[in-house]
């Protein structure tokens, strides 16, 4: 009969998403491509960088930087991210070493850190392998963070 046969038919369609489910849940033999993706990703990331973090910007060959020239010896970062971070490297290397007050201000706990590769805390759950930069940094070069610290206004007169 025909009603035989479609429950057959069911049967074995419920049969068989059964298999698909477990076949879903069941946990991975193998890292997805995916996963295999990132781990390259972080593998390439633990490369040194091409050049020195804390490097003057490169210059043509028979050109030169143009000097830096500012009104006041005071500066103030406000964001210790890593684009603020970069600044304050780039800022030092072009003007030297104490010829700035310079005072970063970080509304986060923690100096810069790589938040591209923030997912990888999860593999280490190690804060430091994702740091920019050490407090070192800011002692050696007459900087100041000041971590914690959000500016909520601007006095230039201050």
């Amino acid at each position: 009969p025909a009603s035989d046969a479609k429950l057959k038919e069911y049967e074995l369609e419920v049969r068989d998403l059964r298999a698909k489910i477990e076949e879903l849940i069941a946990a991975p033999s193998r890292p997805s491509a995916g996963l295999q993706d990132a781990m390259r990703c972080a593998k390439a990331a633990q490369q040194p960088p091409a050049r020195e973090a804390d490097a003057a910007p490169a210059v043509s060959e028979g050109a030169e930087a143009p000097p830096v020239q500012l009104a006041g010896r005071r500066i103030v970062v406000v964001g210790h991210g890593p684009v603020g971070h970069d600044f304050v490297v780039k800022l030092i290397g072009m003007v030297g070493d104490g010829a700035l007050e310079v005072t970063i201000l970080g509304e986060e706990p923690r100096p810069a850190y790589d938040r591209v590769h923030l997912t990888e805390y999860f593999e280490h759950r190690d804060a430091s392998k994702l740091s920019m930069t050490d407090m070192a940094w800011f002692t050696e070069h007459g900087v100041v963070l000041r971590t914690g610290a959000r500016a909520t206004r601007i006095d230039r007169e201050r």
